[in-house]
């Protein structure tokens, strides 16, 4: 039974894997090498690296996955994806030729420049449930803390299960206290199922502020980038304009020298 499984899992991801396997053959005679790890075929070196070089900058990739197919451009690329990749093998097993289009999808989420909180429900709510089911056992978010125009950091945070320490915007790190007491509340509904909707929310509003942090720090650096461009581009043109000034001066004052030395002659 538990053949036909994986049988069944390599069969409903084949149309993909073909694809890789058609890809692999150019790349093999483009130098590449193919090696196997646990049931998938790795593809990596030659001049994969060249030829995805010269594609459009929206469509490049260190490493992808196509089936049981696993495509990097170098072997430090492939280690550093690896893990990853494979977590899309499992995905192509269980939505065959589906994932890639879902995966599409997905990456396009056209938030813009001011994101929309019905936007990131979607999206919170499968990783909520993918917590809840025990698929995942912790997530964790990567986002940038806008402090001011000139300084950004790079934060990492625990969002599930909630940390007993976190971080506080200032970056002092803080330890969660409790508090106990003898309150008596009643709740309407349940108490589990009141504190389920308050910590769904909570988690989508965290989303939000740290969706909009990147937004506000990307801006930021998009405009110190170009003010320093301009900065730039304006001394440019001023260095440039004192040369051609100088040129100018030079042919004049020779022409005029050519013209009396001309008429002392004479």
């Amino acid at each position: 039974m538990r053949r036909f499984g994986s049988m069944a899992r390599y069969v409903w991801a084949f149309p993909a894997t073909l694809v890789g396997v058609m890809f692999s053959v150019i790349a093999l005679g483009a130098g590449a090498r193919v090696h196997f790890v646990g049931g998938t075929m790795e593809v990596v070196g030659g001049s994969v690296g060249r030829v995805i070089g010269v594609m459009p900058a929206s469509l490049r990739f260190t490493a992808i996955t196509l089936g049981h197919v696993i495509v990097g451009i170098d072997h430090d690329a492939l280690r550093r994806a690896r893990f990853h990749e494979q977590v899309h093998v499992q995905q192509y097993e269980r939505w065959g030729v589906l994932f890639f289009a879902l995966y599409i999808l997905s990456s396009v989420v056209q938030l813009g420049d001011r994101p929309h909180l019905d936007r990131m429900v979607g999206p919170v709510k499968v990783l909520l449930d993918k917590y809840v089911e025990g698929t995942v056992d912790e997530v964790h978010i990567f986002y940038t803390n806008f402090i001011n125009t000139m300084k950004q950091e790079a934060r990492h945070g625990q969002m599930l299960p909630i940390p007993e320490k976190f971080r506080t915007p200032e970056g002092e790190e803080r330890t969660a206290d409790t508090q106990t007491g003898s309150w008596d509340y009643i709740y309407e509904p349940d108490a589990k199922a009141l504190l389920d909707g308050v910590l769904r929310r909570y988690v989508e509003a965290l989303i939000f502020q740290m969706v909009n942090e990147n937004m506000a720090s990307e801006q930021s650096a998009r405009m110190v980038a170009m003010k320093a461009a301009s900065d730039n581009a304006a001394t440019i043109i001023d260095e440039l304009q004192l040369i051609y000034n100088k040129s100018r001066q030079a042919s004049i004052t020779k022409e005029l020298a050519e013209i009396v030395g001309g008429a002392a002659a004479v």
